[in-house]
């Protein structure tokens, strides 16, 4: 019998690997889809301010050039159609 450790991440398909004789599943997303949704809840409700987060905004066409710029201090952008 093959031996398999089975990673998935959130969004990503199942990666195989070897691992001895055991067969571990897990996922690294604890609650995964509904974890998820329950935290949109709180995101669409806004009981939690996530604007500090927001570090740079573009619009769509600007969003094509400074794609590969990547600079430093970047947490999370936000791209306006």
């Amino acid at each position: 019998m093959r031996s398999t450790l089975l990673r998935k991440a959130c969004s990503s398909r199942p990666k195989y690997e070897g691992l001895g004789d055991y067969r571990i599943i897990t996922n690294l997303c604890p609650g995964s889809k509904e974890r998820m949704r329950r935290l949109m809840e709180v995101v669409k409700h806004g009981r939690v301010d996530l604007t500090p987060l927001l570090t740079h905004t573009f619009s769509l066409k600007e969003a094509y050039e400074v794609f590969g710029k990547r600079g430093g201090g970047v947490i999370k952008v936000a791209i306006k159609p």
